[in-house]
């Protein structure tokens, strides 16, 4: 166009005698002209090019990078397999905290040792150490030389108890007749009442080893000492084998009862102020501490230990787990009092990443979609296309349903926090936006719901 209006001027000059200013002041409002239009022309092929090619510095009009997930999409199956688990937040005052050692104690009534009035021979061992058992339930049976013996002398007893009971009974109606002298019936009486104490006497001892002489015939002899359980509980240990000695009240076997488990915190002097009955107790075992625990005070010690300069704090376990052992040792968390309980994580919950710290909140899928719907609405094409991939899940949903169990999907939000006091595996986080006070957050797998989020956006696992 810039020729073709140098041209029409070239022909006015030829056609028309004009002055030289004249002249020179079209040529020079040509020139103008076609410089300007040249500017507009590139100012044009300019925004033209950033227009075409605007996304191309991996930004767009949200500030997102280019295929950057806001949620991570994790299916049931998945969290199964990497072992991902979510719960709700709870709340401690970590930085008003008593840290103490202790162990898991069992007290004496809920022990007992398996041992024999007499001694005698292992005959038969029907538990191991780890067998649980109910009160009165046979362990062992011994054969005893002194049980039999006992027996022998039983039936003996029985026998001259009836012979004096016969002439007891003789002498008391001849006397009543005039037939016998008293100084008869007095010694008569006298040897019937020392029989029958003497039958009772080896008759409680048969019953203290289990054996009942009325369940048997006269005569009967029984060969096998039955050893019963004292309480219900496990087999803590077996002392013995079968074919050994057991000596008279030698323990052959130990049960316990963890029922009665509970938790004895050694509590230094300066830390006795801050204990009171009732207080919650968090404690995690030595040899476990990825698992937290909770027990309540119900007793303070009145004397010092001898050892430690210590107070024993007793406290009840919430539950009592199965694999709870005397003994086990343990480190607590005493909450003081008077500090604000802050929202508190595990420490594997906390990702950090591009210097920034993040925990990951479980949301809805109505809330995910609705989020990633909103970043492509102007978009025709990807509006389009999130559709269909919307009607695409609900077809693979209907065409699917027994497989829904494994094929459910969970969504997961990063969270930015800052951290706070760590104690006992437990961080106190604060949440750089507003959380729901009962949000679900990754306990135990962040790091997997972490590299899913770095995933391109549309690839699946």
């Amino acid at each position: 166009m810039y020729h073709q209006y140098l041209c029409t001027i070239q022909q006015i000059i030829k056609n028309m005698k004009y002055n030289k200013s004249i002249i020179i002041s079209v040529l020079a409002l040509a020139l103008c002209g076609g410089a300007l239009q040249s500017c507009e022309q590139s100012k044009g092929n300019k925004e033209h090019s950033e227009e075409a090619h605007g996304h191309s510095e991996g930004e767009d009009e949200h500030g997102h990078s280019e295929g950057e997930k806001d949620f991570a999409e994790i299916s049931k199956k998945q969290m199964q397999t990497v072992g991902i688990e979510v719960a709700s937040l709870e709340y401690k005052a970590l930085d008003e905290s008593i840290r103490a050692n202790g162990s898991l104690s069992l007290p004496k009534s809920h022990k007992a040792e398996v041992s024999a009035v007499f001694g005698g021979q292992i005959k038969q061992l029907l538990v191991h150490s780890g067998d649980k058992v109910k009160r009165g339930q046979t362990i062992a049976y011994i054969s005893s030389p002194e049980v039999i013996q006992l027996q022998e002398d039983y039936w003996r007893a029985k026998a001259s108890s009836e012979i004096a009971k016969a002439d007891y009974e003789r002498q008391e109606t001849l006397k009543k007749n005039g037939g016998s002298s008293e100084k008869k019936f007095l010694t008569a009486k006298a040897e019937y009442t020392s029989q029958a104490s003497r039958l009772r006497a080896l008759g409680s001892k048969l019953r203290l080893v289990g054996i009942n002489p009325k369940n048997y015939k006269e005569g009967t002899i029984v060969e096998r000492l039955a050893l019963p359980s004292p309480l219900t509980g496990v087999i803590a240990k077996v002392n013995a084998s079968v074919g050994s000695f057991l000596e008279a009240s030698s323990p052959l076997a130990e049960v316990v009862d963890n029922s009665g488990l509970h938790l004895e915190l050694n509590i230094y002097e300066q830390d006795l102020s801050k204990i009171r009955l009732g207080q919650t107790i968090h404690f995690t075992l030595t040899n476990d501490p990825r698992k937290e625990y909770d027990a309540t005070v119900y007793s303070i010690g009145s004397s010092f230990e001898q050892d430690s300069h210590t107070i024993v704090v007793h406290c009840r376990l919430a539950k009592v787990e199965e694999n709870f052992i005397d003994g086990m040792n343990i480190t607590g968390l005493v909450s003081a009092g008077g500090a604000e309980a802050l929202p508190v994580l595990p420490e594997e919950a906390i990702v950090h990443n591009d210097g920034k710290d993040y925990a990951y909140m479980l949301v809805s899928e109505e809330e995910a979609e609705g989020s990633e719907l909103g970043h492509n609405h102007e978009e025709g094409e990807e509006h389009s296309h999130s559709e269909a991939e919307h009607q695409h899940k609900e077809q693979q949903h209907s065409e699917g349903e027994k497989h829904q169990d494994e094929q459910e999907q969970f969504y997961f939000k990063p969270v930015e926090v800052v951290r706070g006091t760590t104690e006992l595996g437990f961080t106190a986080v604060h949440f750089l936006t507003k959380v729901p006070k009962d949000a679900q957050f990754v306990q135990r797998g962040a790091f997997f719901v972490a590299a899913e989020l770095s995933e391109p956006a549309g690839h699946h696992h």
